[in-house]
């Protein structure tokens, strides 16, 4: 029997809901929620699983809203790619993860002030500025 569900995949111009946990003290987690729209995602070839991605920030608290992480992928599954960030300095274990996933109503009701549609026109406004 083949298994016909298909690997999460980034794809330009969609909105996706980032989840962002960073430290080395289970006490002391910082845990950080937004909606990202993607610019660009450009695979680094180098067959071990990094990539940069470009993209709007939409929670991000201060600051500058487009981002651009570079990622090494840790777990691709069907509804998620779990990563760390290759752009930080220090030992691998203590590098934020980055979880990316499909964008839900739920999620974006527990994380957001923004309907699904609100995103819709934003990610239209965002792509005339790109």
């Amino acid at each position: 029997m083949t298994n016909s569900l298909k690997r999460f995949t980034i794809e330009r111009g969609k909105w996706y809901a980032m989840e962002y946990l960073h430290g080395d003290d289970p006490d002391a987690v910082f845990e950080h929620f937004s909606p990202i729209y993607v610019f660009d995602v450009v695979p680094k070839k180098s067959g071990r699983g990094y990539l940069d991605l470009d993209f709007w920030h939409l929670n991000y608290p201060l600051g500058v809203n487009r981002k651009v992480y570079s990622l090494r992928t840790l777990h691709r599954a069907v509804s998620c790619l779990v990563s760390t960030r290759a752009d930080q300095d220090g030992p691998a274990w203590a590098r934020p993860t980055v979880i990316i996933k499909h964008m839900s109503e739920g999620w974006l009701q527990r994380h957001s002030h923004l309907a699904l549609e609100d995103l819709e026109r934003e990610g239209r406004n965002l792509e005339k500025m790109k």
